[in-house]
């Protein structure tokens, strides 16, 4: 297993603001970005049982030959699947 910094445009910094642009909701900003955190992570591991995401972290653990494109690319759909958006 290896540990690495997610790609910066899976940042908690960069990820929080898009977040709160996304989702309108009469929650506190807390509550929701607590339900994406919680959600990007399972999102992740569900598509791929050997990545373990902590967005506000910004930490990926995956299996070692996992190259960073494959990472950046898994984080991108994982993004994508919860926040419910096909890609191409």
């Amino acid at each position: 297993m290896r540990a690495r910094i997610a790609d910066p445009a899976f940042q908690w910094a960069a990820l929080e603001s898009w977040i709160l642009d996304w989702e309108v909701s009469a929650e506190p900003d807390s509550v929701v970005l607590g339900k994406w955190e919680v959600g990007l992570a399972e999102s992740a591991t569900r598509i791929d049982k050997g990545v373990v995401w902590c967005p506000r972290r910004g930490v990926v653990i995956t299996p070692t030959g996992y190259s960073d494109k494959r990472v950046t690319d898994l984080l991108r759909q994982s993004t994508a699947a919860f926040a419910g958006i096909d890609l191409p």
